[in-house]
């Protein structure tokens, strides 16, 4: 059997007992082994460590450049040879921080752009990743 945890703020899937748990309320449900709906999408178009201060710490050759508008409170990312648009592409973010923080992604100018805000919904600097898919 697989397990798999589910959770009001996290999902983890693990075999056999070897489980994460995230989040405050969570549950299991076990499914039999083979039956994991998965669907590939491929591989990835891009990613990077983007710190703070929008400078790339890792990443993808085409992960060009990132940038901080102060003003818009968001994070734009190039993506070299990809003329982003977020319904276009499936995108994961996770935060490197230790207060809870919310993040969303969407898209300006062909830019990903990453939005982190604090509780408050005020726009804040995190280091965060990140990695694109193009189905």
């Amino acid at each position: 059997m697989m397990a798999q945890l589910k959770s009001h703020r996290s999902l983890a899937v693990a075999a056999g007992v070897a489980l994460m748990v995230l989040g405050t309320l969570a549950y299991a449900l076990f499914v039999p082994t083979g039956t994991a709906q998965v669907s590939s999408i491929g591989d990835p178009v891009a990613a990077a460590y983007v710190r703070e201060d929008a400078t790339i710490s890792v990443g993808t050759s085409n992960v060009s450049s990132a940038i901080f508008d102060s003003q818009a409170g968001q994070y734009e990312i190039t993506i070299d040879g990809e003329d982003y648009f977020y319904l276009d592409y499936v995108t994961l973010v996770t935060l490197s921080a230790d207060d809870p923080l919310i993040v969303s992604t969407s898209s300006v100018n062909g830019h990903l752009v990453v939005v982190v805000l604090d509780p408050s919904g005020n726009p804040v600097q995190a280091d965060f990743q990140f990695v694109t898919y193009k189905p």
